[in-house]
């Protein structure tokens, strides 16, 4: 994730700021709407009128889940050694509090 661009939109399943605290921690930046160089939108639980889905779908930008997000952080071989006991154990949580 580090170098990529993303933008979230919908119900999160967690705080919306720790989504955002994960993505940058992980070396991501956050997008505040859809623009042409979004890598990815990250679509929460419940859709919205944003219009961001739209745009992504416009300008071919691929969408996630929150899921999809966190087991493609966990399978990139150079964030490997990011993704330590702390960052696990936030993860957990966050399906517990979700």
């Amino acid at each position: 994730m580090a170098g990529m661009s993303f933008a979230l939109t919908g119900k999160m399943p967690v705080k919306r700021a720790l989504m955002e605290c994960f993505v940058e921690y992980m070396g991501g930046t956050l997008h505040k709407r859809v623009r042409k160089d979004t890598r990815y939108l990250v679509v929460g639980e419940s859709h919205t009128v944003s219009g961001k889905e739209d745009k992504a779908d416009k300008w071919g930008t691929p969408t996630l889940s929150v899921d999809e997000l966190t087991e493609k952080s966990k399978r990139l071989p150079e964030l490997n050694d990011l993704i330590d006991e702390k960052t696990m154990r936030w993860l957990e949580l966050s399906e517990i509090e979700g």
